[in-house]
Order: C-alpha cells, then sequence, then structure tokens
C-alpha cells in the first residue's frame, strides 16, 4: 500500500479509537496479542494461564486471520485484527498484553495498562535504534511513539534491561523477573509431553532434536543445507539411542523448503505447531542459527548448537551482539564441522561456559515469571 493511503488509512482509525471513548473501560477486560495475531503463544500465553490461576479475567486474543484459531481455551473471545471489534476491545480495555510493536494508529486511554514483553530477550541480531539503517523509517516512527504508550516492560537480565534502556526508546518501568515463555524449562509437564508425541507420532523412548534456524533478510535458502542425515548419525554416536529430528522452519521460509522423501522417516515438519516452547521443553537437542530460541533453551541446560554457513553475510546485513564463535554453545559453519562439534560434545565443558556467560548478563530466570507479571497485573486490576 502506497505511503499516502496508509497515513489516510492511520488517521482515520486514530479518529474510530477516539470515537469508541464513549464506552467505558472494563474493569478486568485484557487483550492479549503474540506476533501481531498469530495464534496462542509466546509470552502472552504463559502469563494468561497463570492469570486464570488468580483472577476472573474477561480474556480477549486478537488474530490475524482464521488459519490461528486453533488450540485457545474456551474461556477466551477471539477478534479478527481486520475488524471494528478490535478497536472496541482495545479501546474498552483496562490492560493490553502483547509482545510486538502496536500500530501507530492504536490509541490508549487514561487508566489503561500496556505490557509489552516483546518477543526476545537475550538476543544475537541487533535491534530497535541498533539496527535503525536498515529498518523502515514508518516503524522507526511508530516505535518511538509506541514505547511513549508503554507502561511496562519485561526483562530476564541485566543485559537486557540496559538493552531497552539504550534502543528501544523507553524509559518506563522495567520488570526484572525473567521470561513468561521460559518458565517451561523448570518444570517437566510429562502429561502434556506424551500428547505431543502422541501427536506426531514419536514412541517414548526416542530422542528428540529440534532444528530451528532463523530467517534472511533476503529470503536466501544459502544457509540451511544441514545434513540431517549426517547429523542424525552423530546424534546417536554420541548420546547414543534413536533419534528424529523436528524441523522448525520460519513462516517466510516454509514455502521454500522441502524435505526429502528419503529423510521423511525421521524428520517431522513441526513448522505449524502453534507453541514452539512446548516443543523445545520436551525436546533433547537444539541446532539452530541466529536465533534468540538459543538462549531461551538453555535455560534447560541442554545442549544447544549453532550452525551458521553465511555468518559473514548476516553480519553484513544487520550486524550481531555477539560473536557467535564466542558464545558457550557449540559452532559451526560446516556440516562436517557440526558432526565434529556433536561428536566432540564435552557436557561438563558447556554447563561451565553456560554458566559463566548467564552470570556475566545477570540471568534472573526462576521459572516464575509469568507469576511476577500476574501478580502486578491483579495488582493494578485491584487498585482502580
Amino acid at each position: 500500500m502506497a505511503r499516502w493511503k496508509r497515513k489516510i488509512l492511520s488517521k482515520g482509525i486514530t479518529i474510530i479509537f477516539y470515537i469508541l471513548r464513549i464506552f467505558p473501560i472494563k474493569k478486568n477486560k485484557i487483550v492479549f496479542s503474540n506476533f501481531d495475531g498469530k495464534g496462542y503463544g509466546d509470552n502472552p500465553k504463559y502469563i494468561y494461564k497463570e492469570l486464570k490461576k488468580i483472577k476472573e479475567i474477561d480474556a480477549v486474543w486478537l488474530i490475524s486471520d482464521e488459519r490461528y484459531k486453533e488450540g485457545f481455551p474456551s474461556d477466551i473471545r477471539i477478534v479478527r485484527n481486520r475488524s471494528i471489534w478490535k478497536f472496541y476491545e482495545l479501546a474498552t480495555a483496562r490492560v493490553w498484553v502483547d509482545n510486538c510493536r502496536k500500530s501507530a494508529y492504536v490509541r490508549k486511554r487514561k487508566h489503561q495498562y500496556y505490557i509489552m514483553t516483546w518477543h526476545a530477550g537475550l538476543c544475537i541480531k541487533k535491534v530497535e535504534k541498533d539496527a535503525e539503517e536498515v529498518l523502515d523509517k514508518d516503524y522507526i516512527a511508530s516505535a518511538k511513539r509506541d514505547s511513549k504508550r508503554i507502561d511496562l516492560m519485561i526483562s530476564n537480565c541485566k543485559w537486557c534491561t540496559e538493552l531497552y534502556r539504550r534502543s528501544f526508546w523507553y524509559t518506563g518501568e522495567i520488570l526484572e523477573g525473567g521470561t513468561p515463555r521460559n518458565d517451561i524449562f523448570f518444570y517437566t509437564d510429562y502429561r502434556r509431553e506424551q500428547e505431543i508425541r502422541k501427536y506426531f507420532g514419536v514412541e517414548e523412548e526416542t530422542k528428540l532434536v529440534i532444528y530451528a534456524p532463523t530467517f534472511r533478510r533476503d529470503f536466501s535458502m544459502d544457509g540451511y543445507h544441514l545434513d540431517i542425515q549426517n547429523t542424525l548419525k552423530s546424534l546417536e554416536q554420541r548420546f547414543l539411542g534413536k533419534w528424529k529430528l523436528f524441523l522448525r522452519l520460519h513462516p517466510s521460509m516454509r514455502q521454500h523448503m522441502r524435505l526429502e522423501e528419503k529423510i521423511s522417516s525421521f524428520v517431522i515438519d513441526v513448522s505449524e505447531y502453534g507453541d514452539i516452547y512446548e516443543l523445545l521443553a520436551m525436546c533433547d537437542i537444539l541446532i539452530t542459527d541466529y536465533s534468540s530460541i538459543s538462549f531461551d533453551f538453555a535455560n534447560s541446560r541442554k545442549p544447544v548448537f549453532l550452525y551458521a554457513t553465511d555468518m559473514e553475510a548476516y553480519n553484513k546485513d544487520r550486524g550481531t551482539y555477539f560473536d557467535l564463535k564466542r558464545l558457550p554453545f557449540p559452532f559451526a559453519d560446516s556440516n562436517r564441522g557440526l558432526e565434529n562439534t556433536i561428536i566432540n560434545f564435552d557436557t561438563n565443558e558447556y554447563l561451565e561456559k553456560l554458566e559463566s556467560f548467564f552470570s556475566k548478563v545477570y540471568l534472573w530466570e526462576s521459572g516464575y515469571a509469568s507469576k511476577n507479571i500476574a501478580d502486578k497485573i491483579v495488582e493494578y486490576l485491584n487498585g482502580r
């Protein structure tokens, strides 16, 4: 859509928000959104689950289209993003919980409370102000406006708190108590794991590795040539047992990458499964590249392997906060290199490096992040 058309549309919706102020704010209404409407998941999901344990709420969830209607609890009202009801729900809610920026046209009222959980804590690729030269100017302007609306951000470490202060144009309150979606790594839900294994047809004794690479801005597929067969052989050699691989592709990659028939018997495409954190929690090993889920998964103290063949090109495109080769995770830039790092993996050395890294960034994950935020929300709801 042309820029001038977007501006006209934005102004029109802004007027709608002001008109909707004739309706009162509903006492216990909370509007949740995940990745601009990508279904029931990430931090908002785990905050909602904890809230339901301690208070009756009127929960509304925004989705982008019908693909994302599955998996919701029956007491959540689902509302499409492209509907007038979205504006009504936002205009009359006491609390907004989101993990992505809200659009420039959204207007917050007095006595509304906006919690931004963001969708990455510790992260590898540069974001917001640190990547300003490669981000769209309209996005930058909208992000600055959004930061002025936010009442609370959450942080899982000192490094993240400093990042939000430095690069998010944000000066408000930060709750330093962990990341809700990472609570799942501090307890084991055997019943849920068995349900997922049954859903995908995975035997209980089978070990699982998940390969979850992030996307490239130019949609290049050069960095995804993982030799799955030899990777699984290396895992069997080092960690023993029977292995299968969960393949989790970014939405922008799914149409470009297809599984070969000869490996389909021991590879399961889980790209369409709603909650990647449920999958991560049940897997024994993660292989990724530049994704922040490496830091999330590491809360389980299970092995993380980084496999990236295009690191130089990726760095030139956006830049990174960390040198991948200096992180606690074994790094490889070729399939042969990955196989060697798996075979020669030293558990004690890995755990020592991991604890040292977490100590340097002052990690605050404890498994109670969802409760910390739920308590904060209830305190606000009960306070006025």
